[in-house]
């Protein structure tokens, strides 16, 4: 897998040279299709923008996602919650894509370090299922997320692991996301909110759904 680049020039340089456009329009036309994704932008159309949820900050004012460095590849994407049900389907059940998008999806499973109670992938964090509550929420507290811990590198990077609890939290001024899933009992949920809420009670409220649903640890 290379290397790829990390400041916006870079990035559509190496898009336009390697795949020939840019990255907003590969994700829109090329990955959102392949995934099923069809009610999710980069940029909102004028005809779905009636669609588009209000953000709000914490003092109640209205506010939407606002540009930034890599703002598109970090936290750019306007999607409906059917689609990130779909994305987490497409991560439990990679058999069911077109082959081409099943090696993608699976590197996204490899765990590449080891950083206290979590492992860390491409993008997604996870632990070995089962785990305790307590484990994921020190995985998603702020002193993992804002100071500086410790990692040792993993080699090779570990297999996919479908007996993992696999989790990912999202935050703007006016928004949050929390998805988590776990491969091996097809048990996943998204859950959404026009408001930055705090991270513990995202994490506890999902856990606590996703072993009600089946995924007993």
């Amino acid at each position: 897998m290379p290397v790829l680049p990390t400041t916006n020039r870079e990035c559509s340089i190496y898009d336009t040279v390697r795949l020939g456009a840019a990255y907003d329009e590969l994700v829109e036309t090329r990955l959102f299709p392949a995934l099923g994704l069809t009610g999710s932008y980069i940029d909102v159309p004028p005809g779905r923008m009636e669609d588009y949820a209000q953000g709000h900050t914490q003092a109640g004012a209205p506010i939407r996602m606002r540009p930034g460095v890599l703002a598109v590849e970090a936290y750019g994407v306007r999607a409906r919650a059917a689609d990130l049900i779909r994305l987490v389907d497409a991560n439990m059940r990679p058999g069911n894509l077109d082959g081409i998008w099943r090696r993608p999806i699976a590197a996204t499973h490899r765990g590449y370090f080891r950083s206290g109670p979590l492992i860390q992938d491409l993008i997604w964090e996870q632990y070995p299922w089962p785990v305790t509550l307590s484990r994921v929420l020190a995985g998603n507290s702020d002193r993992m997320i804002y100071q500086a811990t410790a990692a040792s590198r993993l080699a090779p990077p570990l297999r996919p692991e479908t007996a993992a609890l696999i989790n990912k939290t999202g935050t703007t001024n006016g928004f949050s996301a929390y998805l988590a899933f776990v491969p091996a009992t097809r048990v996943g949920i998204v859950m959404l909110a026009n408001r930055n809420y705090p991270t513990p009670p995202k994490v506890d409220a999902a856990y606590r759904i996703l072993t009600r649903l089946g995924a007993e640890p």
